[in-house]
């Protein structure tokens, strides 16, 4: 099985290098913030949740600022933590293995965790903040409460506290798997409920950033958009219905996140679907009773959490349901106990991937996935900003971060609402975004006489306040894949 764990490394980072050489791979903003934030942290500005929200927790911000610090803000260190994270989880797996299935099937479950799905690989491979993190604590939160389940130990006890803490810092999406297995664990050792106390205890310490900055905020992680829950009982019926039809089909491999096409003909991922449900109810009956009955459990009782949140309001893609993808490896994995079976599954796994991320870098990604057809090649606008000697710009989210984090924050760009101009002190500019994540950026280009303006060559707004900014004597000029819009105080005085 060695071979076998060699050939699903090498398999998965090939999978990861085509990602990042692909369409897949390009920078977008909500990755620029998370490198802008490690880089804050090196001059003292440390956040405890994602810039601009009360909810993410800031984890891989910290062991990414020592990179950031020792080789500069670029896109191979900030995507260094998620990677080696999900490597990391991928040992978790298989130590969860060892005590769920056969030794072969846990080598088999980490090598299918490691190369599929191809969306979370993509998740992963990008510096979304929470993702690889999230995957660590989950499976550190399963393989804990297996140990527990064994025997009584005080250090595991207060170990699954911390992890817990620190998971509920990070994601509140660990609920759905903290729950029910807590719950199996309690029911199938009762005793352990005598340490709960060191659970409590140490679970507040892996949270101290989360309570502190809730106390001094009046509990806003408890008003923002995450914490919201389903309207009513209709929401969260469709909530399920997309867990079955949409999330679990791409986690595995079924469909194509973004345009939920069919990786493969729609009858054949129909039956494989159904068989594999038909797997699961099996063997949770007929194993009800050994270690492996709490994969099952984890994974029936999750959506039913997950589908509360009214925060889960993407359905064409299941960033909500990542913390699951252990589970179902492991499940995926319960039957190939010989050698033979691993080794053909775990091909057939990279093959699915493999097709699936090809499908994802169409151009339907690319109009569709994250801002809708952002910009590719910011260098022609960042050599344009520094000849004119432009060093602030407004411009939309998925501009301006992006600026900031190409430019390592020579040019400083603010987040503005391209579509709302407004006017101060005789000029025009768009309005401060309600959603802003760093407002010092919007501030500062508002304070500045030398301000440009930056629309995507694709942007909406561009053409409709084209006139009301040669009115304000701005001057409009196309570079690249960008419009830049120059203030009278640069083209007056170049």
């Amino acid at each position: 099985m060695a071979i076998l764990a060699v050939l699903g490394l090498a398999a998965g980072i090939v999978l990861r290098i085509a990602l990042w050489g692909s369409v897949l791979g390009r920078l977008d903003s909500d990755e620029a913030v998370w490198g802008l934030m490690a880089r804050h942290v090196l001059q003292g500005d440390f956040s405890t949740f994602y810039w601009g929200q009360s909810y993410g927790g800031t984890q891989e911000v910290l062991l990414t600022a020592p990179l950031v610090l020792l080789f500069g803000l670029n896109l191979v260190v900030i995507r260094l933590v998620p990677i080696v994270l999900t490597a990391v989880a991928a040992v978790i797996v298989w130590r969860i293995g060892l005590r769920t299935v056969s030794p072969t099937s846990a080598v088999a479950a980490a090598v299918l965790f490691w190369v599929a799905p191809g969306y979370v690989l993509w998740k992963t491979t990008r510096a979304h903040g929470f993702y690889g993190s999230g995957l660590v604590l989950t499976c550190l939160t399963l393989l804990l409460a297996l140990r527990l389940a064994e025997r009584r130990s005080r250090w595991d006890a207060a170990a699954l506290g911390l992890v817990l803490g620190l998971a509920w810092w990070e994601t509140a999406q660990i609920v759905a798997v903290a729950v029910p297995a807590l719950a199996w664990l309690v029911l199938r050792r009762p005793g352990v409920v005598r340490d709960a106390w060191l659970v409590v205890l140490a679970g507040l310490v892996g949270a101290i950033p989360w309570l502190s900055s809730n106390l001094r905020r009046d509990w806003w992680s408890f008003t923002g958009p995450a914490s919201q829950n389903v309207q009513d009982f209709s929401h969260y019926v469709d909530h399920l219905r997309v867990f079955v039809d949409v999330h679990m089909l791409v986690n595995l491999d079924l469909r194509v996140p973004f345009t939920l096409d069919w990786s493969i003909p729609r009858p054949v991922a129909a039956l494989v679907y159904l068989a594999l449900i038909a797997g699961v109810a099996w063997l949770g009956w007929t194993r009800r009773r050994e270690p492996i009955s709490l994969l099952v459990v984890v994974l029936l009782v999750y959506p039913l959490i997950y589908a509360y949140s009214g925060a889960v309001w993407i359905d064409d893609e299941p960033r909500y349901v990542v913390l699951l993808t252990p589970v179902i490896a492991l499940l995926l994995a319960w039957p190939l106990r010989t050698s033979r079976r691993a080794f053909v599954v775990c091909a057939i796994a990279v093959v699915l991937s493999a097709n699936v991320l090809a499908d994802m870098a169409k151009p339907a990604y690319r109009a569709r996935a994250d801002g809708q057809g952002q910009p590719t090649h910011y260098g022609p606008l960042l050599r344009f900003l520094d000849a004119k000697g432009i060093d602030h710009v407004i411009s939309d989210y998925w501009v301006a971060y992006s600026i900031d984090f190409l430019s390592d924050e020579r040019i400083v760009a603010g987040q503005g609402e391209m579509g709302q101009l407004v006017e101060q002190d005789g000029r025009l500019f768009p309005s401060a975004a309600s959603g802003s994540r760093h407002w010092a950026y919007y501030l500062s280009g508002v304070a500045s006489r030398r301000t440009a303006l930056v629309y995507a060559a694709t942007n909406q707004y561009e053409a409709t306040e084209r006139a009301k900014l040669l009115r304000n004597r701005y001057t409009r000029v196309p570079v690249g894949e960008f419009v830049v819009y120059l203030p009278s105080a640069v083209t007056s005085h170049p």
